[in-house]
């Protein structure tokens, strides 16, 4: 269990630095979350974006999100999307409602593009959605998952370096029996052994 409060005031920080090294990424958020919460959706930024904010900037061409909704609100969400603001191609977006899979939009401005993923039917993808919280991103507070479930998913898809940079910034911040519990549940228990030792053997702590 964390041991200290999270420091909120760095967070921030953190964020508005990680979005200033991707310069054009920032208008972006602020126009993408009017229109998840406009839909009724339920969302939180993960992936690259949620690694800086929680001390691992990786620099990723994309913005990565988990969505959740019944299929109306999908529905008005991918509805409501400008044709003069994003590509995207409707039909493929619905259908992830129905195979919970992901789906990508582009923003005709920037060129950046956004991979959205319709939460998936797991335990996990329950809990960590639900233990999502806000954080200020050019004056829009958006909806950003935990460094824990940041951490989970970055080893979920091999990037065991930027989980480890997370637990060395977050440090006794992290509720360690969380991600104990959640890595044996998703396979990665070995991985998270890994990270875990090597900041043990970076403090001189006894393994």
């Amino acid at each position: 269990m964390s041991t200290r409060p999270r420091d909120t005031s760095a967070d921030a920080e953190r964020v508005q630095r990680a979005l200033r090294e991707r310069g054009s990424l920032a208008p972006l958020v602020a126009r993408l979350v009017p229109a998840l919460e406009a839909a009724e959706l339920t969302y939180m930024i993960v992936g690259s974006v949620a690694a800086g904010i929680h001390g691992a900037p990786r620099d990723a061409p994309d913005l990565d999100l988990v969505i959740d909704g019944d299929r109306f609100e999908h529905r008005a969400f991918v509805s409501g999307l400008s044709d003069a603001t994003y590509y995207v191609d409707r039909d493929r977006a619905l259908e992830a409602w129905r195979a919970r899979g992901w789906f990508n939009l582009v923003d005709i401005e920037t060129g950046y593009r956004v991979d959205l993923r319709v939460r998936r039917i797991h335990p996990f993808s329950r809990e960590e959605l639900a233990r999502r919280r806000t954080c200020p991103i050019e004056g829009v507070e958006a909806f950003v998952a935990t460094a824990e479930d940041t951490i989970l998913g970055m080893l979920e898809w091999g990037h065991v370096r930027e989980s480890a940079a997370i637990v060395v910034t977050q440090r006794d911040a992290l509720d360690r029996a969380y991600i104990d519990r959640w890595a044996r549940e998703l396979g990665v228990e070995s991985e998270w052994m890994r990270v875990a030792r090597g900041l043990r053997d970076a403090d001189g702590e006894p393994r």
